[in-house]
């Protein structure tokens, strides 16, 4: 089966912020803070959307707000990085628009 991909500005994950043992950079997922996302092969800005703060080793939904539409599906991989280190890992669960 092949996945449907839709151009997007806005979409659900599930994320997991990686701790210490998980990597030699750790800082909390905060609320409304933009942030470099990787996806679909592309580097991308994002406002992330947090309900709260996602510490280190802690996990949570967000919703992403791409600055610019990019093709994505339900089931994608990414990773949101911070000073060219991986400091979350995620999947999207859901389109918005």
């Amino acid at each position: 089966e092949f996945l449907h991909f839709s151009k997007s500005n806005s979409v659900t994950a599930f994320i997991h912020n990686l701790s210490e043992l998980e990597s030699d950079k750790t800082i909390p997922i905060m609320p409304n803070k933009k942030e470099k996302v990787w996806i679909n092969g592309h580097t991308i800005k994002a406002n992330v959307l947090a309900a709260s703060t996602i510490e280190p080793g802690e996990a949570g939904e967000i919703i992403l707000k791409f600055d610019t539409p990019i093709n994505t599906t339900p089931g994608l991989r990414f990773f949101i990085e911070n000073d060219k280190k991986i400091i979350s890992i995620g999947v999207i669960v859901s389109i918005v628009d």
